[in-house]
């Protein structure tokens, strides 16, 4: 036996007097396309739409024990609907039997919101009131706040002075200047490099005494001074790097369409630079053939 009741907030309850022949419950998936280089369009599915809930039917206003029950007539089902609908507070609806166990999890029983309702005639139920009706899922807001204590410091007693004198200040000194640390050159060895060559370069000549230096600061490196290898990366001591300033990095908003050479070329004129826009945002960056419309990335 399928029954279909609709319960308002003011506790009145509605039965549906005429089961409708047929009952739509919808739920859409949001889903973005976004267009990946040599791949082409990939589905990124995001949050579901709200459920929805529609059926057609009719309210008979002639009397009948077939449809009418405990004296509720079909002007007084319109316009409770029509109260709740223009009041914007959600009704239970319930569904049970076979519809109901076909829509969700069993009986439907959740709150909607009375989206959209219409009455009217035709040719055949000239004692009939036909009506369409249409329902969306009521979700509440959940408001998050945000509470902020601030601690207080403890107020320090001042301390009980002799009449007639002044309680000498404490002589305030003035921070010290952050002292910078002096970081020493480093030198990444290139086909041709020798010891001998690399102390000209950084001292201004070559001597054992310097060569030795060089080794003795790099003896996990160095096994023999007579062979070095291309790409080593020794410690140059008794050098300091010039202090430099770095360059401020910028940031973009990824649009639709945009992949990272594309990005690499706006920037750099050159889309080969993309390697150093995803090395700069590896964080955010799961894949560098799959970047998101809305993503912000850092610019080198």
């Amino acid at each position: 036996m399928v029954k279909i009741f609709i319960k308002g907030q003011d506790g009145t309850l509605l039965t549906v007097p005429v089961n409708p022949e047929e009952i739509k419950a919808g739920e859409n998936q949001k889903i973005d396309v976004v267009e990946v280089l040599n791949v082409g369009g990939i589905p990124i599915p995001g949050f579901s739409d709200l459920q929805s809930l529609s059926w057609e039917s009719f309210l008979p206003t002639v009397k009948d024990g077939n449809y009418i029950h405990a004296g509720v007539d079909a002007k007084h089902i319109i316009q409770k609907l029509r109260a709740w609908k223009r009041a914007n507070q959600p009704v239970r609806v319930v569904i049970s039997g076979a519809f109901g166990e076909a829509l969700t999890h069993g009986n439907l029983n959740q709150l909607y919101y009375i989206q959209n309702f219409e009455t009217g005639t035709k040719h055949g139920y000239e004692t009939d009131i036909l009506y369409k009706i249409s329902f969306l899922e009521y979700r509440k807001l959940q408001e998050k706040k945000l509470i902020i204590v601030d601690k207080e410091k403890p107020k320090e007693t001042p301390k009980p002075t002799t009449p007639g004198k002044e309680t000498p200040r404490e002589p305030v000194t003035p921070p010290k200047p952050p002292e910078q640390v002096k970081k020493p050159i480093m030198h990444t060895v290139v086909k041709g490099d020798t010891l001998w060559g690399i102390a000209r370069k950084y001292y201004g000549k070559a001597t054992n005494a310097l060569v030795n230096d060089i080794v003795k600061a790099n003896k996990d490196k160095i096994k023999n001074p007579n062979l070095i290898f291309p790409g080593q990366v020794f410690l140059i001591p008794g050098t300091e790097a010039k202090a430099t300033t770095a360059p401020k990095a910028t940031t973009y908003k990824v649009v639709k369409g945009d992949y990272l050479r594309k990005i690499a070329k706006q920037f750099y004129g050159d889309e080969m630079q993309w390697k150093k826009i995803y090395n700069a945002n590896k964080s955010v960056i799961k894949n560098p053939d799959l970047i998101y419309p809305g993503l912000v990335l850092t610019i080198p």
